[in-house]
């Protein structure tokens, strides 16, 4: 009678392999995710200082006029 081949390891190798590349997937989401965050961050210090010169701008326009 013939032996049954015992998959387990190759399963094993596989599963591993499918969580790498999840756990790559994520790694990269994750970078990307801060580097969104950085942009945010200086888009709102912009915009922070924008509306500020506008606010000087508007004061410094009804003194002068």
């Amino acid at each position: 009678m013939k032996k049954k081949f015992d998959f387990s390891a190759e399963m094993n190798d596989a599963e591993s392999i499918k969580a790498t590349q999840k756990n790559e997937y994520l790694e990269e989401e994750k970078r990307l995710l801060k580097v969104n965050v950085k942009e945010l961050a200086n888009l709102n210090d912009n915009v922070h200082k924008m509306s500020i010169n506008l606010e000087n701008l508007v004061i410094s326009q009804n003194f002068t006029s």
